[in-house]
């Protein structure tokens, strides 16, 4: 089996900033993305239910894209919002459900 090499872009972020974000990915030519309702403490309090919960955002893409959303979260209205931004290394089996074409 062949296996790709791919970043996976993972965004922690208050759910109100969602909806903004997710439109500005798509701006970025994704393909698409996972959310997950995340709970936890930290900086800025604890998170323990649906009214005052972030998501997470999960992104599998190249690594010039992933490149484009670290910029997007740095220059725009996202440099601000309360977030947590990280990039792992994942390998994918179908390498076109990732990268637009």
């Amino acid at each position: 089996m062949h296996l790709h090499s791919m970043k996976c872009v993972s965004i922690i972020v208050d759910q109100h900033y969602a909806e903004p974000l997710t439109l500005a990915l798509r701006k970025l030519n994704i393909k698409g993305f996972t959310f997950h309702t995340v709970y936890g403490e930290g900086e800025h309090g604890v998170r323990t239910d649906d009214s005052h919960g972030n998501v997470k955002i999960e992104v599998i893409t190249d690594i010039d894209t992933a490149d484009d959303i670290l910029h997007l979260l740095r220059s725009t209205e996202f440099s601000h919002a309360p977030l947590i931004m990280y990039v792992a290394d994942v390998k994918t089996y179908r390498h076109g459900k990732f990268v637009a074409g």
